[in-house]
């Protein structure tokens, strides 16, 4: 197997999708064989076709003239298992309204701007947070998923900025769940925290560096059997975690801070659509996903597999119209003979 020529393979031209589907955007992916396509809303149920033509890999080998794929479109069920969800789109007030109705958010600090899907809250990574209150997901499932657009993240030692915290302190002995960002190395990537029967363990991403200044899509699952990180709706990171989630009816939940210390872990930047779910929702956590017809292998190239890349479905302005969708198509070339 060879990469994928970048040039190729971010040339929006060289994909179509139809009936009647925009492609307005293709993106490589770090992995090589990974390209993220943008297109316009998809309706449910309903059956396309993606055509490839015009991407090659490094060496020049070209996809076969009339590659195509055909996939079902399916609308995850965004609501299912939800407990929190701040859309944060509120304009003016101290209020982040929970729209499940259980969690009201009180701003303590942070700035209402322009978002990722409407508005966002700004925080100055010095000691704004919103509080949530106190209260626990049970079960032995967890998803956390949010949009973040960073300022920076050496503004702390350890780059380890809190996205959304459950916890009693810093340590993390003191987490029950958690999910943040991380110093490694000279790279910052994302960090999982999951307390279980007692037990609090840490995952931090083996790839994806996240940047500055760039709307990123984060997600961070435990389903009784793993922990698992996502950027942009690719896993980039897992480890084995199994047993039911620790219950602390009195630990508080911060959005962009640690409790109960405001300036030890202050986030830097913008936040928008954070969820929190008392189930693991693994690839659909991060977006729309495909059910797909069984994928020929083409050619010299194999299988297409649709991988969910962001929170776009997501109605946030309620007019019943969901916003532009995500899809990643995953070509994995085989040299020429």
């Amino acid at each position: 197997d060879e990469p994928l020529d970048p040039a190729s393979a971010e040339d929006s031209a060289n994909y179509a999708v139809s009936p009647g589907i925009t492609v307005s955007e293709a993106v490589f992916q770090g992995d090589q064989r990974t390209v993220r396509l943008t297109v316009s809303p998809l309706s449910d149920g309903s059956a396309y076709t993606l055509a490839v033509s015009g991407v090659t890999d490094v060496w020049g080998n070209a996809i076969a003239a009339g590659t195509s794929w055909p996939f079902t479109f399916v609308a995850p069920d965004l609501t299912s298992g939800l407990v929190a969800h701040w859309r944060l789109d509120e304009r003016t007030g101290a209020t982040a309204i929970d729209a499940t109705g259980d969690h009201d958010g009180t701003l303590q600090g942070p700035l209402r701007e322009a978002g990722k899907l409407g508005r966002a809250l700004r925080f100055d990574g010095v000691d704004d947070y919103v509080t949530t209150g106190a209260w626990d997901v049970t079960g032995a499932a967890l998803t956390i998923c949010a949009w973040l657009r960073a300022d920076q993240f050496d503004h702390l030692s350890f780059h380890d900025g809190r996205i959304l915290s459950k916890a009693d302190g810093v340590q993390e002995t003191d987490h029950y769940w958690m999910l943040s960002t991380a110093k490694v190395g000279a790279a910052t990537r994302l960090r999982l925290r999951v307390r279980t029967n007692g037990t609090t363990s840490t995952l931090v991403a083996s790839q994806g560096d996240l940047m500055t200044d760039e709307w990123i899509h984060v997600a961070g699952v435990c389903d009784d059997s793993n922990m698992i990180l996502y950027k942009d709706g690719l896993p980039i990171g897992t480890m084995g975690k199994c047993g039911y989630l620790t219950a602390a009816r009195g630990v508080p939940v911060w959005l962009g801070g640690n409790p109960s210390r405001p300036a030890d872990r202050p986030f830097r930047g913008l936040l928008d659509a954070d969820r929190d779910y008392a189930r693991a929702r693994a690839a659909d956590a991060v977006g729309v996903h495909a059910a797909r017809s069984p994928v020929p292998t083409v050619g010299d190239w194999g299988a297409l597999t649709a991988v969910p890349t962001g929170d776009r479905t997501l109605d946030s302005d309620g007019d019943g119209i969901p916003l532009i969708c995500e899809y990643a198509f995953r070509l994995d070339p085989t040299e020429a003979e």
